[in-house]
């Protein structure tokens, strides 16, 4: 008897706290399917970073530049 209350009050503490967690917390907003495009205010700006297009460099910096010294007259 004492588990059925149990079980009970927390089916009813379950609903309440969906209740008030549903009155207080914000609405999702954009689109729920991810395939669907977001509609983007003006003036929003976005940045998508994709690791796969970001260059990785050798380990060495630059190119090599064949230089001559030049001797000045003084």
């Amino acid at each position: 008897m004492g588990l059925l209350r149990f079980l009970f009050f927390l089916v009813i503490f379950y609903f309440i706290s969906r209740l008030v967690r549903s009155l207080f917390v914000k609405k999702q907003e954009g689109p729920l399917n991810q395939n669907e495009p977001y509609q983007k205010k003006e003036g929003d700006v976005t940045i998508t970073y994709d690791p796969r297009h970001h260059k990785q460099g050798n380990k060495v910096s630059g190119e090599y530049v064949d230089y001559e010294e030049v001797k000045e007259d003084d």
